[in-house]
């Protein structure tokens, strides 16, 4: 673990699906502070976690995606995903639990996302709200 800018790392990974987000005709929103959010993380680790959140929106999205990073440190994704319903929307981060629509996948994808987002003391989850679903992944800063 080092100090690291999440602001960096979700702009380095949103730079690598950039172009698959496009093939499937998805144009990113994207809103990050101008000042850098810092925290004790894994590099590597952060991106495979932003990397399968941002997989999983292309894989569901019905052709749009919204990723805002807070000052905070809580980073949300945000879709309409009209496959996903409230009951797939909490199975999401359970080992081998795939979307119907979705059989390519092993469904490790979120629950890997959990297991590193809760090794650096973070949380992640996900909701519906109105029509869109939500991925949301926090690391705030820890009081000493």
């Amino acid at each position: 673990m080092e100090k690291l800018s999440i602001n960096g790392i979700l702009e380095s990974v949103i730079t690598s699906y950039y172009s698959v987000l496009v093939q499937r005709n998805i144009e990113p929103s994207i809103s990050i502070p101008d000042e850098k959010v810092e925290r004790m993380l894994n590099g590597e680790a952060l991106s495979r976690i932003f990397g399968n959140i941002i997989s999983n929106a292309v894989k569901y999205s019905d052709g749009d995606l919204r990723i805002t990073l807070y000052p905070e440190g809580r980073v949300t994704f945000a879709n309409h995903a009209g496959r996903l319903d409230e009951v797939e929307a909490a199975k999401l981060f359970e080992r081998f639990y795939t979307v119907e629509s979705g059989r390519e996948s092993t469904g490790l994808g979120l629950s890997i996302g959990r297991t590193l987002t809760e090794q650096m003391g973070g949380s992640i989850g996900a909701y519906r709200e109105d029509e869109e679903f939500v991925i949301w992944v926090s690391f705030y800063r820890r009081r000493r």
